[in-house]
């Protein structure tokens, strides 16, 4: 049994602990982490998902565990060579009445040449209702029907928080994102709840050789009183400096 940390089974990295189950395909950032709480009214949970702009894949060359942290390193050849290093950091959040917490941070090195080095980082769930709060922490909107998540797509000020209220579920997942530039494109599935998010990553064309970072959050968290919940972890997450290396 792994018990608070990470370990790499053949192409999956696994975190086990007493509240849920995670795993990912290392081979396939793009299907993200699968989250199953011990809970079994709450169904799987696909978030802390990453994959490059269109007409790109990438190729992973290195994986390995140092207790809470999965780094993977991939590379892509064409058109311009980019190394992109993924750090899924798992945050002991009990003292903030959380069930997980994951960091994902995104390390971009672009080649010497002109480069395009979008990354999209987001998730995949069925959820009653989505909150939507920005940079202030106020102006919350509730998504709860086809016509009002229509109007999402048309917000003056691109969010930093979206909270997911899971169906059939007392839990809240949640995304934090640290850029205010992050732009955001949503997909709703007109035949169920399952909502798609892709945050936009680093979107601006490079002439010449760069290291970039992002973070992105992920957490599940009690319903009840969660968007406060929230807001204080969204506080204490962007008061930690990101790391100089992985």
């Amino acid at each position: 049994m792994i018990e608070d940390g990470w370990q790499i089974s053949e192409n999956r990295g696994l975190f086990v602990s007493s509240e849920l189950h995670a795993s990912i395909d290392l081979d396939s950032p793009e299907f993200g982490l699968r989250l199953k709480p011990t809970d079994q009214r709450t169904a799987v949970i696909e978030g802390w998902r990453v994959r490059p702009s269109a007409a790109r894949s990438l190729e992973r060359t290195d994986a390995y565990c140092r207790n809470r942290d999965l780094i993977v390193t991939y590379v892509q050849d064409h058109p311009a060579k980019i190394r992109c290093q993924l750090d899924w950091r798992v945050i002991n959040g009990s003292h903030l009445s959380a069930f997980f917490v994951c960091e994902l941070i995104v390390s971009i090195q672009t080649d010497l040449l002109d480069s395009e080095p979008t990354v999209f980082v987001g998730s995949k769930l069925d959820c009653d209702e989505l909150v939507v709060i920005d940079h202030q922490g106020n102006g919350s909107k509730k998504i709860v029907a086809e016509s009002d998540f229509e109007t999402l797509q048309q917000l003056e000020r691109n969010p930093q928080i979206l909270l997911w209220r899971l169906t059939d579920s007392d839990l809240t997942f949640a995304e934090i994102v640290a850029r205010e530039d992050c732009g955001i494109q949503l997909e709703r599935d007109p035949n169920t709840a399952r909502v798609t998010t892709s945050w936009e990553l680093f979107s601006r064309r490079l002439e010449k050789g760069v290291i970039l970072r992002s973070r992105y959050w992920g957490l599940l968290v009690p319903r009840s009183g969660d968007e406060a919940t929230i807001l204080k972890w969204r506080d204490t997450l962007l008061e930690r400096p990101l790391p100089l290396t992985a």
